[in-house]
C-alpha cells in the first residue's frame, strides 16, 4: 500500500468513527516465502531507550560508526536490545562473545562496550566477508530482494579501526562464512549476534555455534523479523524444531532471541 493510499485509508476509518491504531493493525497481511506477517502497531508503552543518557551515549557512538545511518525508530530498539542481551549474556561464568555479520561494526560495538565496562574475560570473534553479501547461493526470494552484493561499502580495515579501543580482546575473521569457522578455535560462546541476511550462512552460523553455547547464553538474530529475509527465519525454525529445542522469541523489533539451556525440552510447536 502507498503511502498516499495508507493516509486515504486512515482518514476514512477516523472519519468513520475509528481510530488510527486499529487502521493500523488492520492492514491485511503480506506473505513472503509461505509465511506470512501482519502489521503490528502498538503504543503507548515503555521505551527506556529514548531518555536514557548512558543508552543515548553508547547510541550516539555506535550511529557515528554506521555514517550516521541508524536514526530512526527501527534501530533504537533494535540496539537496546542487543545492550541488555549482552549484560545478561554477562552473567554466564565463561564464554566468549560472537558476531556474524559485522560491516561497519557499529552492534559490534554496542556488545564490546558492556563487555569492557564488565571487565570480561574472554574473546570477542566477529565473522563477515567485509566486502558485502556474496552473490552465490541465494535463493529465489533472496535475488528479489537484491541482497547479493549488499553491504559491500565496507572493508575489514575501516571496521577494524573503527573498534580499535577494544582491540584488546576484538579478534577479526575475515571471510566468507561458514568458512572462516574452522580456524576460528572457538570453545564456549555465552554471546551470539546473528546478522548475515541470508538463509543459508544463517543456519551454518546456527550449526556452529548453538552446540558451543555455554547454560543461559543468547543469541540474537537480527533478520528473523522482516519479510525480505524470510529464508532466515525458514531454516531458524526449521533448525529448532530438528533439535528439539525450544523455538526462538520473535520480537516487535524484526529481531528473535534465544536463552539456552543444555537440558530444555521442546514443548510447544511454535
Amino acid at each position: 500500500m502507498s503511502d498516499l493510499k495508507l493516509a486515504e485509508y486512515i482518514l476514512q476509518h477516523v472519519k468513520a468513527g475509528g481510530r488510527i491504531i486499529e487502521a493500523l493493525n488492520r492492514i491485511s497481511p503480506m506473505m513472503a516465502g509461505g509465511e506470512r506477517y501482519d502489521t503490528a502497531v502498538v503504543g503507548p508503552f515503555a521505551m527506556p531507550w529514548k531518555h536514557d543518557a548512558m543508552f543515548s551515549m553508547i547510541y550516539a557512538q555506535a550511529n557515528a560508526i554506521e555514517r550516521g545511518a541508524w536514526g530512526g525508530f527501527s534501530v533504537e530498539p533494535r540496539a537496546y536490545i542487543l545492550l541488555k542481551m549482552a549484560e545478561l549474556a554477562l552473567q554466564c561464568p565463561a564464554g566468549d562473545f560472537v558476531e556474524c555479520g559485522v560491516f561497519r561494526g557499529g552492534t559490534a560495538f554496542l556488545a564490546a562496550d558492556v563487555f569492557a565496562k564488565a571487565g570480561a574475560q574472554g574473546r570477542f570473534h566477529l565473522f563477515d566477508t567485509f566486502a558485502g553479501v556474496p552473490d552465490a547461493d541465494l535463493t529465489n526470494e533472496e535475488k528479489a530482494a537484491r541482497i547479493g552484493g549488499s553491504f559491500g561499502d565496507v572493508s575489514v580495515d575501516e571496521t577494524r579501526g573503527n573498534l580499535e579501543r577494544f582491540a584488546d580482546f576484538v579478534e577479526f575473521h575475515p571471510g566468507f562464512v561458514p568458512d572462516t569457522f574452522a580456524d576460528a578455535g572457538i570453545g564456549q560462546v555465552r554471546y551470539a549476534h546473528i546478522d548475515i541476511n541470508t538463509g543459508q550462512a544463517t543456519l551454518a552460523c546456527l550449526e556452529y555455534l548453538v552446540p558451543r553455547l555455554v547454560d543461559g547464553a543468547v543469541v540474537v538474530l537480527d533478520d528473523y523479523g522482516w519479510p525480505a529475509y524470510v529464508d532466515c527465519k525458514l531454516v531458524t525454525d526449521e533448525y529448532f524444531s530438528e533439535q528439539g529445542l525450544p523455538g526462538v522469541i520473535p520480537l516487535h523489533t524484526g529481531q528473535a532471541i534465544y536463552i539456552h539451556r543444555s537440558n530444555a525440552e521442546r514443548y510447544l510447536n511454535f
